[in-house]
């Protein structure tokens, strides 16, 4: 199975950057024969061809092997801070900063609103970094319903999610599962200071 998705990944990237096989063949130091069984899935190249195709399109095994849609998931991202106004129609306003971290796509300003959530751990000028995710895992996570956001460890029960704050002085919530998305989970945090 992860042969013909490294030949389906290899094929797009070759065509991403406009290569024939024979081109792609002299880049990686193998034969245009070899590279076309690669792409059906026929074959796989050798550690040594591996590496060099890893190098030359810059990305990761985890990508070629189509373990991951992120062809470098080492480098840093940048990525649009939000700032949460739950009075807007859309409560999760992109603003003209940027942060940059490796993992997650999603960068939200707690600010005063969102901080009392997470106080005394995270504060009003803290950045936290979210990934998607499909399900819970008791992770602290961000879930919005009816234009509230809402930060905590979250665990699903029946058609509920219990959010249980950071902040010691909040009691546990009850959220209905109906009308809730899941934002992410957190990944990480950045600290905004000013110089």
């Amino acid at each position: 199975m992860f042969r013909d998705r490294f030949a389906k990944r290899l094929k797009e990237l070759r065509n991403e950057k406009g290569l024939s096989q024979e081109e792609l063949a002299k880049n990686i130091q193998s034969s245009t024969n070899a590279v076309g069984m690669y792409e059906t899935a026929k074959r796989m190249p050798r550690e040594e061809i591996l590496e060099r195709i890893k190098g030359f399109f810059g990305c990761s095994y985890d990508y070629l092997f189509g373990f991951s849609d992120d062809p470098n998931p080492e480098a840093d991202k940048t990525l649009t801070v939000f700032e949460f106004e739950p009075s807007n129609d859309s409560p999760l306003i992109p603003t003209k900063r940027h942060v940059l971290f490796q993992k997650g796509d999603l960068a939200i300003h707690l600010g005063a609103h969102l901080s009392r959530y997470m106080y005394p751990f995270y504060l009003m000028d803290d950045v936290i970094i979210f990934s998607s995710v499909d399900n819970i895992r008791g992770n602290i996570t961000a879930l919005m319903h009816d234009n509230q956001l809402y930060i905590g460890k979250v665990s699903k029960q029946v058609d509920v999610y219990d959010v249980a704050f950071l902040n010691p002085s909040l009691k546990k919530m009850r959220i209905p599962e109906q009308g809730t998305k899941i934002i992410g989970m957190m990944v990480g945090m950045v600290r905004l200071m000013e110089l």
